[in-house]
């Protein structure tokens, strides 16, 4: 093992000089003409970067990929790419010009639902039901079984241990040393590499799409840009806006765990499920055990068919006591005359759930206000579909959030962007049922709703 503190008094009286920004990484970069080319451990400026701990330097090829901001098993965040530099066997990055850490490069991107038990440190590993008792219980990795809360769903992120081992409970602080911590498959305790920080790109997302994007709306004709009377000036970045949901999505689906609700296939898209959601992917929040877990929507994917819908004449599920905790931390607007409400993601007319995933703070004017162009747009699915077996409408929404000064994320969205695409016998249409020869044709492939309740859309 190379004794990096010992070997950086070496370098401070040597010829080699760290400065501030020797290990900082912005971008990815790869070493050339190396006996074992891989990528830097700092920036490639000038076509040269630093490749170990040493700071020696080697010509490189820089990339336009943003490095990510991987954290540490102490949970601090890297100013260097995360990588097996110095030849050793682990992964390592530097947290400063003069300390360095253990980082693991593997991202948890898949996440099951699980659900609390008194114990705060243990997860179920099935369902939390009385199995025959007069009280709920679970297996656990540990102690066999656990009395459990079936009020209190949880996800399990499959985040790697320093000894690269899944985690089967959840990765979470442990506050007699603020050090995150799990279970593995073993019943073994140990800490934990959370994901790295994602916040600056959700906020780069949504500046992005404020500045350039103006909001739309659902009207008879179908979805068209908003006429803005207050707030803001439009001018000519409006014209050529940056959404593309599905990149967005993918963006989103690439670094952060997604739930997999369902198998589906664009092979087979119409099936028995009365469920429309598929999967979904979340922003988790770093939580201590004992506290509620903050699992941020930002992607949700769903195919809606007649086998979805409510069907008529019944009525939707109420709202769980789970689904009112969760809200209550979504930064709610209140006391005005135009007050937030629980707004589905996917209307529960269309099948839409009654789950944290699926519900987000919407302004009165969006959510069911006088001419709500999101009520309309529910109603258009909910006719194009109904009675029509051959049909399906695939849904996909991604939610846009903001940052605060110190850059934590504002957990209620600004703003949400729509594709559906409509298809009758397996043929993209239009809601009028005709049919549309491409993607580029479909109106309905980029849609930007705002959320801002000062924001009216006419």
């Amino acid at each position: 093992m190379i004794q990096k503190r010992a070997c950086l008094l070496v370098i401070l009286f040597s010829v080699v000089t760290v400065k501030s920004w020797t290990f900082k990484s912005s971008f990815e970069a790869y070493t050339i003409n190396m006996h074992h080319p891989g990528i830097c451990l700092g920036n490639c400026i000038q076509d040269r970067c630093t490749y170990d701990w040493q700071a020696h330097e080697t010509p490189c090829r820089g990339t336009s990929i943003p490095t990510l901001k991987y954290r540490t098993i102490d949970n601090e965040l890297c100013t260097s790419n995360c990588g097996n530099f110095n030849d050793e066997s682990y992964q390592w990055c530097a947290i400063s010009t003069n300390d360095w850490g253990y980082c693991s490069r593997l991202i948890a991107k898949t996440a099951t639902e699980s659900y609390r038990t008194h114990d705060d440190y243990v997860s179920c590993s099935d369902e939390c039901a009385t199995r025959g008792y007069s009280y709920y219980w679970c297996h656990t990795i540990v102690d066999k079984w656990q009395r459990c809360y079936p009020e209190q769903k949880i996800l399990v992120f499959n985040y790697r241990t320093k000894d690269n081992e899944e985690c089967k409970t959840p990765c979470e602080i442990y506050k007699e040393n603020d050090l995150p911590y799990c279970y593995d498959s073993s019943g073994t305790w140990q800490q934990c590499f959370l994901n790295p920080a994602y916040q600056s790109t959700i906020n780069e997302i949504d500046e992005n799409l404020r500045r350039y994007c103006k909001p739309g709306g659902f009207f008879e004709e179908g979805y068209r840009l908003c006429h803005l009377k207050t707030k803001r000036t439009i001018t000519e970045f409006d014209l050529t806006c940056t959404l593309d949901v599905d990149a967005v999505a993918s963006r989103h689906e690439d670094n952060n765990p997604t739930v997999s609700v369902r198998p589906w296939s664009s092979l087979h898209p119409i099936t028995n499920d009365a469920d429309p959601i598929y999967s979904y992917t979340v922003f988790p929040f770093t939580r201590a055990f004992g506290e509620n877990q903050i699992n941020l929507p930002l992607v949700v994917r769903a195919v809606i068919t007649t086998n979805t819908l409510l069907p008529v004449g019944a009525r939707r599920p109420g709202f769980t006591s789970e689904v009112t905790r969760y809200y209550r931390d979504m930064d709610i607007i209140t006391g005005t005359s135009n007050n937030d409400e629980r707004g589905h993601i996917i209307a529960s007319r269309l099948g839409g759930p009654m789950e944290t995933y699926n519900i987000f703070p919407q302004s009165w004017r969006h959510n069911r206000g006088s001419g709500s162009k999101w009520f309309r747009m529910e109603a258009n699915l909910d006719t194009f579909i109904r009675g029509h077996d051959d049909r399906h409408a695939e849904f996909t929404a991604v939610l846009s959030y903001s940052t605060d000064p110190n850059n934590n994320i504002v957990t209620r969205p600004t703003a949400i962007g729509v594709r559906i695409r409509l298809y009758i016998g397996g043929v993209l249409s239009d809601f009028d049922g005709s049919r549309l020869s491409s993607t580029t044709e479909n109106p309905y492939e980029n849609m930007y709703f705002s959320n801002d309740p000062d924001v009216p859309c006419d």
